[in-house]
Formats: structure tokens, sequence, C-alpha cells
């Protein structure tokens, strides 16, 4: 039997902190390689500041899981290559509570004047659905928001645009009963501004835990 040497090793090295405080967070790393599903190693690490350090082999692909008490589990893909030192801080997202709202890798934005839910949506919506997967008794609502105009119509649209996202949790499997809605037409605007960009932030549905 072979083993890496130390000339073919990466160092992937950094800190393991709450996503929202920055504090250090106690967590176990597991890391398999791909395409081989064997498990190559478990790791805890309980260092006052955080840090961790995990010796790859290079030229390699490798996934990790990051488990901690009372935080969600993350889950990073990572080749390893010619650099022989990786840095990597490992941020973990505390398990949503009732009246929480759900950070999800990113926000579940609309176009202006349209309910249709954008090819990049796709992808938080399945990370909403593995949640409340996870989570069977977990009951979210869905906020629809939209950037400034007149309020009647508009609050219409902010309805439209949860309910999409409702009927598309509801056809990957997740039951509606554990959907509700509450529309906010332009009341709960990010920003005033009426630049593109600006306006954009405003067009979004967001996601509060209501049970758990």
């Amino acid at each position: 039997m072979s083993y890496a040497q130390p000339d073919d090793l990466a160092y992937l090295s950094g800190k393991i902190l709450d996503a929202q405080t920055n504090k250090p967070v106690e967590a176990k790393v597991k890391y398999e390689l791909r395409p081989v599903s064997n498990v190559m190693g478990i790791r805890f690490f309980d260092n006052q500041d955080g840090h961790y350090q995990i010796n790859l082999q290079q030229h390699r692909k490798y996934t990790l899981e990051v488990t901690a008490e009372n935080y969600l589990p993350l889950h990073l893909t990572l080749q390893t290559d010619e650099s022989r030192q990786i840095p990597q801080n490992l941020l973990l997202k505390r398990i949503p509570q009732p009246g929480d709202y759900i950070q999800l890798s990113d926000t579940i934005w609309f176009d202006r004047d349209l309910s249709v839910i954008r090819p990049e949506a796709q992808a938080v919506i399945e990370e909403l659905k593995a949640l409340m997967e996870k989570f069977p008794n977990m009951v979210i609502q869905l906020e629809g928001h939209t950037d400034r105009g007149g309020s009647q119509s508009l609050l219409k649209l902010s309805e439209e645009r949860a309910e999409t996202v409702k009927d598309h949790l509801a056809d990957l499997g997740i039951r509606k009963r554990r959907i509700k809605i509450k529309a906010y037409g332009n009341r709960k605007l990010i920003t005033q501004s009426n630049t593109i960009g600006s306006s954009q932030k405003n067009r979004r549905v967001e996601i509060k835990v209501l049970d758990l």
C-alpha cells in the first residue's frame, strides 16, 4: 500500500465560524474523495479561535460535510490543484427558529412586474425544499414584496410571487399546508432608490419560519 508523501499534500485550513456572529464553532468535518465515495476522514475541531486544518491529496476532488450542534450542515466541493495552501473559512448557519427568516444561498428575486421564477432561483428553491425535508414539521410563511408603484396592483403582484414559490415547492413534493402566504406589496422596501440595480432588491420573496 502506498501513502501520500508530504510533497503530494495540499493543506486546507481556515476557521469554522458562525455565519452571523463570526464566533468560533465546535464542529465535525467529514471529507470524501470523489468520484470514489469511501470516507477518507472525520475530524473534530474545538479550538478556541475556530482554527482547523485538513491534509488532502493534491490534484483530487473532495466533498466536505461540516456539522455542528444547533447548526445546519454545510456541504462543499473542492478541487485540490498546484497550490499547497488552500485557505477556506467554513461559515455555519444556525438552525432557524420560529420567527426567524431563513437565509439561503441567495434571495428569490423577480423581474419587474413579473411573478415568474427566474432560472437562477430554481437552485435556491431546491435548497429550501431540502431544508423543509430535513425538518418535516417546519411550517413557513412566504412573504412577497415589490418595488415602488401603485400599491393596489403591487399588493396583488407580491401575492402572486409568493404563490408562485409555493406552487413550485408543492411540485417538488412539499405539502401546501406547510406553506402560508403573506403579501406586502411595496410596504417593506429594502431601498427607496429607483435605479435599476437598487430597485431589484425590493422584488423578492422572503421566507419566515412559523413552526418547527
